[in-house]
């Protein structure tokens, strides 16, 4: 767990982005080596920085596949969906980006219903 907090840290710390993808690579590695418990070890899953952090590199078809996996893992999870929508944004895949916006919206109904224009 501590070698997980240490990696996040540096990631987040990291002076460029080459180097923070990197690191979040090896986050996630980590991550999938922990234990499963309940509740999760770590709060949040490592490959959504890992996506955003390839979506801010310019690499959005490589952030499609990051947010993909994440979903496999955590299904309408409303974090990899919105990173799902925004690199296929980014990859100017229209059609795709309406099916997520729409999977999204839904993901995050409650009484307040989010929207996507709310961010």
């Amino acid at each position: 767990m501590l070698s997980l907090a240490s990696l996040v840290l540096d990631a987040r710390l990291a002076e460029d982005q080459e180097r923070a993808i990197e690191i979040w690579r090896q986050a996630v590695k980590t991550q999938d080596n922990l234990a499963y418990d309940e509740p999760l070890a770590w709060y949040y899953p490592i490959r959504e920085s890992l996506g955003v952090a390839l979506l801010r590199a310019s690499n959005a078809k490589e952030a499609v596949t990051v947010f993909r996996q994440c979903l496999s893992r955590n299904p309408r999870d409303p974090r990899a969906l919105f990173g799902l929508m925004q690199s296929l944004k980014a990859k100017n895949n229209k059609d795709a980006v309406e099916w997520v916006r729409n999977e999204f919206e839904s993901s995050w109904k409650s009484p307040d219903h989010l929207r996507v224009e709310d961010f």
